[in-house]
């Protein structure tokens, strides 16, 4: 990464005098992006560098400062690498908390009457009474830090947890939710 100690990827302050913080970090980033890009890209067949960026605007503005056609296919949106190599690597969706692309056709026929992903959460007055008849419980989802679809529900009265698996059945909940099962 950017070391000022290293004359290859060093940028001189004043260079940069007037300059935002994000863009002086991007152009630090290019910087170093382009030495580790010249040094090994190639090395192997299987040795690519590549430079992840969180959006479409910021994949342009590094574009725009490295101005090199022959670093185009190098700079990547997470989503743009991850689905590059999701078919060798499928944990991946899992570790970037990427979904995956919904046919958003499919899922929503129309907007007024929309068959969403997800089914309609029950109303407060069926949730107290479904825990008071035992047909619900109640607990409070933990969602894993490496599967972001995929959550345990500690429920009082339960030896063990309850495990939720998929997005889909997770329902919109959130890590610390208390939720009725």
């Amino acid at each position: 990464m950017y070391n000022e100690n290293f004359k290859e990827t060093y940028l001189k302050e004043a260079a940069l005098e007037g300059k935002g913080l994000d863009y002086k970090l991007k152009r630090k980033i290019s910087k170093c992006f382009q030495w580790y890009y010249e040094h090994l890209q190639g090395l192997t067949d299987s040795n690519k560098v590549f430079l992840l960026t969180d959006s479409q605007k910021s994949k342009k503005e590094y574009a725009d400062i490295l101005k090199g056609a022959e670093f185009g296919g190098a700079i990547l949106t997470m989503e743009d690498f991850i689905s590059m190599n999701l078919t060798n690597n499928p944990e991946l969706v899992n570790y970037m908390g990427f979904a995956q692309q919904v046919d958003i056709e499919e899922e929503t026929k129309d907007v007024k009457g929309a068959v969403g992903m997800f089914e309609d959460h029950l109303n407060f007055d069926e949730m107290v009474l479904g825990i008071r008849e035992g047909k619900f419980f109640k607990g409070r989802l933990n969602v894993s830090r490496v599967n972001i679809e995929e959550g345990l529900v500690k429920v009082e009265g339960l030896n063990d947890d309850v495990l939720i698996l998929g997005a889909r059945n997770l329902n919109r909940a959130l890590n610390g939710d208390i939720v009725c099962l």
